[in-house]
């Protein structure tokens, strides 16, 4: 098995358009593997769309997968539903009349064709004509000029969905949304945006006094219980948390205080964590959540798998509070001045260096298909490739569960 991650690409409104599947078939490669990469495809459609399940990845949206010259012409794009998948022609694929051929039976079966890594070639242009998506790599291009020039030659064949790949910061967000981009691939919108004299909201500061009285070393369950009854959307969250597929349970929750004896001391500090930081606000904010508990949950079980069990709840709550500046919109020193989390979290999460940040960076890399820093990370863990991917992908499977 190799390694597969997604990356979310969002649209103009910051919505969830659908994720690229990244793949990476060996720890010898790093990059996808031009000579192996009709194999690594399949693989990846194996992992993907059957051990896995495309929808626990993607959460229903739609998926972006490479495709090589040979699977595109052998039509192996359409034994997948069109209404998941979006067919990406690799910007090393020759635009033969066989591959025009295919892309136009793909066109006519209802799919979408997205053009990756796209630098204009005359040779190109008719395949251009077939494309709905054009993607653009924002780093390699970094001159604004010579972004406008591609764009502009890009109209000329029609009207297309401009993708700009790589968008690492809300500027590089502003520019590209200025020069026409509709679709945006990358993290920007995991970045803190903060202003000056910003702080923490009347909500927020309320519900960071309930992560200090779950922080206590012994838990007062029926205070802990009443105030979050005063709370009707975290009262909500809990009992979904507590009734989610993550748990099973197959008995009836008869109220907070119920939910809360069932959670346990590590469950109650564990989820009210995360139903205070999973916020509402866009769907940005709904992937930024799934993000925080991902890095939660692959946190918790890097800690088992180092033999660190007595601090899985700590590396867990350093994973969730990870986001909690860019999903509370303030400084990570205020959100903490609030909070009872220890000292070594705290003093790692305010000034991003340590153990624990040095540990995320397993997961961060692999998120951005980094695969090399992943590897040398993972590595001074003794952990291997293949087993970082299964453990990234069971944070994905978890967190769509309690979801």
């Amino acid at each position: 098995m190799g390694c597969v991650a997604c990356q979310p690409i969002l649209n103009i409104n910051k919505q969830v358009f659908g994720y690229e599947l990244l793949y990476r078939s060996n720890s010898s490669s790093t990059m996808y593997d031009a000579g192996d990469g009709n194999d690594a495809t399949r693989e990846l459609l194996d992992t993907a769309f059957g051990d896995v399940g495309i929808k626990k990845i993607t959460n229903g949206h739609k998926s972006f997968v490479n495709f090589t010259y040979d699977l595109l012409v052998e039509g192996i794009p359409m034994l997948f539903s069109k209404d998941i998948l979006i067919v990406e022609v690799l910007e090393t694929v020759e635009p033969t009349q066989e591959l025009l051929d295919a892309c136009r039976a793909l066109k006519k079966g209802g799919y979408m064709i997205a053009l990756d890594d796209f630098v204009f070639k005359p040779e190109y242009k008719e395949l251009m004509q077939l494309a709905d998506i054009i993607k653009i790599d924002f780093v390699q291009m970094s001159e604004r000029e010579e972004l406008k020039m591609m764009v502009k030659r890009i109209k000329r064949t029609g009207s297309k969905v401009l993708l700009a790949e790589k968008v690492e910061t809300l500027d590089d967000f502003e520019l590209a949304r200025s020069l026409g981009f509709v679709l945006f691939q990358g993290y920007f919108f995991s970045r803190p945006k903060l202003h000056a004299g910003q702080h923490l909201s009347p909500q927020n500061l309320s519900r960071l006094q309930l992560i200090r009285l779950i922080n206590q070393r012994e838990l007062d369950f029926p205070k802990i219980a009443d105030v979050i009854k005063r709370d009707v959307i975290l009262s909500h969250k809990l009992l979904r948390i507590v009734n989610s597929a993550y748990y099973g349970l197959s008995i009836s929750i008869t109220g907070i205080l119920h939910a809360l004896t069932i959670l346990g001391t590590t469950g109650t500090r564990k989820w009210i964590s995360f139903a205070i930081l999973q916020d509402s606000r866009g769907e940005s904010e709904r992937v930024l959540s799934r993000m925080a508990l991902e890095r939660g949950l692959f946190m918790e079980d890097l800690a088992l798998r180092i033999r660190r069990k007595k601090d899985k709840e700590m590396f867990f709550l350093f994973g969730l509070f990870s986001l909690a500046d860019v999903l509370m919109e303030a400084p990570m020193e205020e959100i903490m001045a609030h909070t009872n989390l220890s000292p070594v979290l705290t003093n790692q999460l305010i000034s991003g260096e340590g153990e624990q940040v040095e540990m995320l960076g397993i997961l961060t890399s692999f998120e951005r298909g980094d695969w090399e820093s992943a590897r040398e990370c993972a590595a001074k863990y003794g952990l291997d490739e293949e087993t970082v991917s299964k453990m990234y992908l069971n944070a994905l499977n978890s967190a769509y569960d309690m979801l």
